[in-house]
């Protein structure tokens, strides 16, 4: 899991925001998720999302096969309501789910083995963009995605690939070893198959977003824009400067005329760009 500190109490700009989450997740220091880091899974879907320039990635986990008990532990990890008894963000053997599994305390509640599936919240600066993961998303298998619209705009990336199963109770087991063994190739099909989608997803949206680059049209005419913006400059220059020297010879004359052309040419370049 991977978590950023976003102000939202006073919400800053969107570049701003995400000049700070880039430069925290290149900073190399913990983050503020128990893993410390971004999982090794999303760096490349990351990498895709955190180039556009109208989305970044707030936070984000890879999937995880889990065993959580419930009420009072004495597990090293703890989280609110419980601990964990395992944590792994890769395939499990059943080794692992036994060794997990063995001197539970006797104490009241459930234990639970779990697989929770990739998730992913990216912020962003337009609707347009935020549509556009919406659809990529659900389009990849994440029929649970949603848009939340208020004071930003956040798109949750979510899958209904999970599994939560109660496999103990007051500090005993209540399944035998096979089906254990039967949860633990299930959950690790299921992480399989979570990393495909993560790469379905990453791939449809180098296509999607590479197809929502300027065309050769948007590009002719912001290069016409750039082409006024430096004539007026010019021209501004050009009046500033005839109005504190004397006009005595032909040629400041001439150069007068040059100056006075300019804007003309920027009109032309107006006219040329409206007809396209």
């Amino acid at each position: 899991d991977i978590f950023f500190r976003l102000p939202f109490a006073k919400m800053a700009p969107f570049d701003d925001q995400k000049v700070q989450i880039l430069k925290d997740l290149d900073s190399g220091e913990p983050d503020l998720s128990p893993k410390g880091h971004v999982d090794v899974l999303c760096e490349p879907i990351l990498a895709v999302i955190n180039r556009h320039p109208d989305a970044v990635s707030t936070s984000s986990c890879s999937g995880r096969i889990s065993i959580f008990q419930t009420g009072d532990t004495n597990c090293k990890k703890k989280s609110r309501g419980g601990g964990w008894l395992l944590v792994s963000h890769d395939a499990v053997t059943f080794d692992q789910v036994c060794n997990a599994l063995q001197d539970l305390p006797q104490t009241p509640g459930f234990v639970f083995f779990k697989f929770e599936p990739f998730i992913l919240h990216v912020l962003c600066r337009t609707l347009p963009v935020a549509n556009a993961l919406l659809t990529a998303a659900v389009g990849a298998g994440y029929r649970n995605s949603g848009l939340m619209a208020g004071t930003k705009l956040m798109v949750a990336i979510r899958s209904t690939l999970s599994l939560d199963v109660p496999v103990a109770a007051n500090g005993a087991l209540i399944v035998d070893q096979s089906y254990l063994s039967i949860l633990t190739d299930l959950a690790n099909q299921k992480f399989a198959e979570n990393a495909a989608r993560i790469d379905t997803l990453r791939a449809a949206l180098q296509e999607k977003w590479a197809s929502m680059g300027p065309s050769q049209k948007e590009i002719r005419r912001a290069e016409k824009r750039q082409q006024r913006k430096e004539a007026k400059i010019q021209a501004q220059a050009a009046k500033k400067k005839n109005a504190t020297v004397p006009r005595n010879t032909g040629d400041e004359e001439e150069g007068e005329e040059e100056d006075r052309a300019s804007p003309v040419a920027a009109l032309f370049v107006d006219a040329e760009s409206e007809g396209m």
